[in-house]
């Protein structure tokens, strides 16, 4: 009983919802979302860096 009940704290801790919609590709490289915000989760990381995105199907 007394691992069930620590694997379920394990779990519950560290298997976040939070955590899971902000990106593979910045959980891969440490957390680092800031640096690299070009994709989806852009307006996760770094909302300040929008305003450089260009418009789908336009170039800059």
């Amino acid at each position: 009983m007394r691992k069930f009940v620590l694997c379920l704290v394990m779990v519950l801790t560290f298997a976040s919802p939070a955590a899971a919609c902000i990106g593979a590709r910045q959980a891969a490289m440490g957390w680092c979302g800031v640096a690299i915000s070009d994709d989806a989760t852009a307006s996760y990381w770094n909302p300040a860096a929008l305003v450089w995105i260009s418009p789908a199907g336009t170039r800059a």
